[in-house]
């Protein structure tokens, strides 16, 4: 090590995140990456400060966040009344068809009890398009008349999230598809590779994060054609988009599906992106679901699972 600031600094860090970390072994109570920050926001700046060192320290000693007792606040949501959860307390949270519920962390969770008659699991990007859903109740009404569940870990995703996807593309039977909508642009499909295969930084929990069985139902570039949206509705490809979209491809096949790489070749060579709501300005929607193109996109496109 050198005397100089910014290695003095990295040590000064590393020392009040251990200790953090050591109090909460002590006293056997969890603390979350966001307390850390707040024990001394003048000196760790920034959270993402927090979430390296914590992440670095795990992997150091080769141990998961939650055997630190370091666990990362909830953010993400589900809806469906096909689930319910049994937590370690005895509690159990029910789902609802209208109404989300917050996933908690994957510790405090015993249980997942599923009806019987469950028929897909969807994971969103983003929570507008996932409140849309449960607005109008689809995990229960939709053309199919099979119940579903519907998550989002709000952008990228939570632990929390993460933890719970697995356990149900682990738990239930391969007939029954967990899909993924997306936006079609680069960061969406990181989003989608980060619940398919996992971070990066957290390749030392990988095994109770990744649910490599998920389909990308949508939006994909090679879709935009058929949805018939006009040129307006596209985006153009930034250079750091572009370079995002490099960084993808060079991902060996353990960790990128050669599908998604076609679906990313398209999107570089046309330089256009788009977010999931373009479907609502398809001239291909059926007059059916005017009001609600989501809706109508989603059941056309998981047709051919059922």
């Amino acid at each position: 090590l050198t005397r100089s600031g910014g290695s003095l600094r990295a040590i000064v860090v590393a020392c009040a995140v251990v200790t953090c970390i050591h109090e909460a072994l002590i006293t056997q109570v969890p603390i979350t990456k966001r307390d850390i920050y707040y024990r001394n926001v003048e000196l760790f700046k920034k959270q993402l400060v927090v979430d390296n060192m914590v992440d670095d320290l795990a992997a150091t000693f080769a141990v998961t966040r939650d055997e630190l007792f370091v666990r990362a606040s909830s953010k993400g949501v589900f809806c469906g009344s096909v689930l319910s959860l049994r937590l370690e307390s005895g509690t159990v949270i029910a789902g609802n068809d209208r109404q989300p519920t917050i996933i908690p962390p994957g510790d405090d969770i015993q249980e997942l009890i599923i009806e019987e008659d469950i028929a897909w699991v969807m994971v969103i990007e983003k929570e507008a398009v996932f409140q849309t859903l449960c607005r109008v109740g689809f995990t229960r009404r939709n053309a199919f008349e099979r119940p579903g569940i519907l998550l989002t870990g709000k952008g990228y995703p939570d632990i929390a999230t993460r933890q719970m996807l697995h356990k149900l593309s682990t738990g239930l039977p391969e007939e029954i598809p967990i899909f993924a909508v997306v936006d079609a642009d680069p960061y969406g499909v990181d989003i989608l590779v980060t619940y398919a295969f996992g971070s990066r930084s957290l390749q030392h929990e990988r095994e109770g994060l990744v649910s490599e069985r998920l389909v990308w139902l949508g939006v994909k570039p090679s879709q935009l054609e058929s949805l018939e949206v006009s040129p307006e509705g596209l985006l153009c490809l930034t250079p750091r988009d572009e370079n995002k979209i490099c960084k993808l491809l060079s991902r060996d096949e353990g960790t990128m599906s050669p599908e998604w790489k076609e679906e990313l070749q398209i999107m570089f060579e046309s330089g256009r992106k788009s977010e999931i709501e373009v479907v609502y300005s398809s001239a291909a929607g059926s007059s059916r679901d005017r009001q609600l193109p989501l809706v109508d996109f989603l059941e056309r496109e998981m047709r051919a699972y059922f």
